[in-house]
C-alpha cells in the first residue's frame, strides 16, 4: 500500500463442508502467506465451524517474509456438518511505505465415509 494508514481488507470464505465429511485430518487447514515486513504487516486467519462458532479466538498468523505454509490449528472440537458451510476470514493488514501482504493457497485435508 501506499496510503497514508494502514490497510486493512477481509476475506470472507464460505466452504461447503462435502457430504461424504467424516471429520478432520490432523493439522486439517494450511494457508500460504507472505508478507513485506512484520512492523504492522499480518494475514491472520480466523476459522468458524459450521454453526458460526469460532475456533481460533485469537486468529493464527500465517505469513513470513518469504511465501509461508503455516497449520492453521491443529485440531477442531466445533461442529462440522456434511453438507452444511463453514468459515474462513481472513484478516489482511499492510502499513505504510509500500508494503504489501498476500494469501495464497488454502489447502483443506479432511476425513471421508468413502
Amino acid at each position: 500500500t501506499s496510503q497514508g494508514s494502514v490497510q486493512d481488507y477481509d476475506i470472507i470464505i464460505r466452504w461447503r463442508v462435502p457430504d461424504n465429511f467424516s471429520g478432520w485430518a490432523s493439522n486439517p487447514i494450511d494457508v500460504y502467506g507472505k508478507r513485506t515486513d512484520a512492523t504492522n504487516n499480518a494475514v491472520t486467519v480466523f476459522v468458524y465451524d459450521t454453526a458460526g462458532t469460532l475456533e481460533n479466538a485469537a486468529g493464527t498468523q500465517v505469513a513470513g517474509t518469504t511465501w509461508t505454509n503455516t497449520t492453521v490449528e491443529a485440531t477442531f472440537a466445533g461442529t462440522y456438518t456434511a453438507g452444511s458451510y463453514m468459515t474462513i476470514r481472513i484478516v489482511m493488514a499492510a502499513d505504510t511505505g509500500g508494503d504489501s501482504v498476500q494469501v495464497g493457497e488454502i489447502n483443506l485435508d479432511y476425513l471421508s465415509t468413502n
